[in-house]
């Protein structure tokens, strides 16, 4: 009689083939049997996934879903191709990726992103301070901690690489007698408590358009920044009217919880008339400027950290039609 063998793949090869697979399909085989469960939750599989994943073309969005009863949090799946083709194009919502708020009054706000996670923020009101979470799309999984301060922290999030641990920023400018101070605190989701570091030691362009989030890169959360603005009217100042000189970024590593002051490109000597970015392009720190209102250029940052005009490179330039009605 003729032996029948059943075909089993070797777990390398299994494990290779689940770190391809996208989020949603992959969660699923955490209920066939006890060695998935364990292998999707192993932390070498997760970064496997994670650096697997950062080749998706897709772009996840956050987007809010305003019911009578609660706002709710939803991430959305948009194809680049499709944006491209229609920039009208409609996605639907998946329920799969939905974050309730019971909260009728009080939306979330987002803080910072990094490896799939989604820091948000709330403010419970100025005596009680800010309600943080910490949200998992991916496992439908969150975390919520406080910040018992009276101080409008403003946050940002990130992964310090070096202690395998992920951290939140809250920081808030004071003004005194024409001074202004920072307050900078940082939390360990490993040592699960609060801390004071060093304050600022220029200010972050966030205290004037709430839009610039800290952008995160290689364990490092970076924010475009003014020189020699303490003891302004900073919270009135027309970002049009700053000169390119004074622009720096502000980097701050998160395993040493230590600053660093970038210089931003040579090629960046005119004002900007609207407000400059800083974002993750192709694996590199960038940073965007419009020029004369007729051109958007996007400068490349290879050798991140080096101090050097020269460290930055010409990445692209988007011609800006300007529709006059």
């Amino acid at each position: 009689m003729e032996d029948r063998h059943q075909s089993v793949l070797p777990s390398e090869l299994m494990t290779k083939i689940l770190s391809l697979l996208p989020v949603k399909p992959l969660m699923r085989f955490r209920c066939v049997n006890k060695f998935y469960n364990t292998l999707i939750s192993d932390p070498h599989f997760i970064q496997m996934h994670l650096k697997n994943s950062a080749r998706n073309p897709n772009l996840m969005v956050i987007a809010r879903q305003h019911n009578f009863n609660s706002f709710d949090e939803n991430v959305l799946n948009l194809p680049i191709s499709l944006l491209l083709e229609n920039s009208l194009s409609t996605v639907p919502y998946d329920p799969y990726y939905r974050l309730k708020n019971e909260n009728p009054h009080c939306p979330w706000l987002f803080a910072g992103s990094c490896n799939g996670l989604i820091c948000l923020c709330l403010d419970i009101d100025t005596s009680h301070g800010s309600r943080l979470c910490l949200w998992n799309p991916a496992t439908r999984t969150k975390s919520e901690f406080d910040l018992a301060s009276q101080e409008c922290f403003v946050f940002a999030f990130g992964y310090d690489n070096l202690n395998g641990n992920y951290k939140v920023i809250a920081f808030d400018i004071k003004v005194k007698s024409g001074n202004a101070r920072s307050v900078v605190k940082v939390f360990s989701m490993r040592d699960n408590c609060w801390r004071n570091i060093q304050c600022f030691p220029v200010l972050p362009l966030y205290m004037f358009v709430s839009t610039q989030n800290g952008v995160y890169f290689s364990s490092t959360v970076n924010w475009l920044a003014l020189q020699d603005y303490f003891g302004l009217d900073y919270f009135h100042l027309n970002y049009s009217s700053i000169t390119p000189e004074k622009y720096v970024i502000l980097s701050l590593d998160l395993s040493t919880e230590t600053y660093t002051q970038l210089l931003l490109p040579r090629g960046f000597n005119k004002v900007s008339r609207h407000q400059p970015k800083l974002a993750v392009l192709m694996d590199c720190l960038c940073f965007g400027h419009d020029y004369e209102e007729t051109y958007f250029v996007i400068w490349q940052m290879k050798d991140f950290g080096v101090q050097s005009l020269n460290g930055w490179i010409f990445c692209h330039c988007v011609f800006l039609r300007m529709v006059i009605h």
